[in-house]
């Protein structure tokens, strides 16, 4: 029971940094699952496991340092940049998302798309994921918290840093820190083995009539890429039928 008072609060909170009618209120859903791909993607690169154990807090510091999403990855082949579904946004939204957007994106997809990944509470035992009940609570309650943290760095971002100190050394190594992490993020999606490369290549490898079907092409084709199947099989979305 207080996990839905609280899930709703915090929902509805979430919800009021992202105006209605905006770009990223289009898109929330979606942005929400790419930021969460680009933190897993930079824990993989992380030796001391802070993008895994701080999630929320890690993109704070990205956002706040001035990163944001390419939103360029949204855009279909055709050109069209569609809604969470698939629905064409209209030219008239700027095609454009605030750090306060993203991290309440990202919030949301704490609460929203997480919280009942592990299924359904087992009365004992085991449920049919293999997580046990008080496993699942604990999960439930650490994706609560997520989504609340990305409330209060979101309401953060809004209002900005108002006082100015003398940097201490852990605020200097955290600047180093998250300016590696930004020039990493930036490579995942930009660089020569980045998001847009493996997106251009299994879109070409789709266009070759090796497959019947998208998701046949993706599943097949995502582990040679070093992509997940769901970002493949995104990646070939208002692509042309082939013969």
């Amino acid at each position: 029971m207080l996990e839905v008072i609280y899930g709703t609060f915090v929902i509805d909170e979430l919800k009021k940094l992202i105006p209605d009618g905006s770009f990223a209120s289009c898109l929330n859903e979606s942005i929400g699952r790419e930021l969460q791909g680009t933190i897993e993607a930079l824990d993989e690169e992380d030796e001391k496991g802070f993008w895994g154990t701080f999630p929320v807090q890690e993109l704070y510091e990205l956002l706040a340092s001035g990163w944001n999403l390419d939103h360029e990855w949204f855009q279909y082949t055709d050109g069209v940049y569609r809604d969470d579904n698939e629905n064409e946004i209209p030219l008239s939204i700027p095609r454009s998302y605030t750090a306060v957007e993203q991290i309440a994106a990202y919030g949301l997809y704490w609460i929203r798309d997480n919280i009942n990944a592990c299924g359904q509470l087992p009365d004992e035992g085991y449920n049919d994921q293999g997580w046990t009940r008080e496993g699942i609570i604990e999960h439930k309650a650490e994706c609560l918290l997520r989504a609340y943290q990305a409330l209060v760095y979101g309401q953060k971002l809004m209002i900005g840093n108002q006082i100015v100190s003398p940097a201490t050394q852990e605020e200097i190594e955290k600047a180093a820190r998250i300016a590696m992490a930004r020039r990493a993020a930036d490579a995942l999606h930009n660089g020569p083995k980045g998001f847009r490369v493996k997106r251009k290549t299994i879109q070409e490898i789709w266009a070759s009539g090796k497959y019947s079907s998208r998701d046949i092409c993706a599943e097949q084709e995502c582990a040679a890429l070093e992509m997940s199947f769901s970002t493949a099989r995104k990646a070939l979305r208002g692509t042309p039928d082939t013969i």
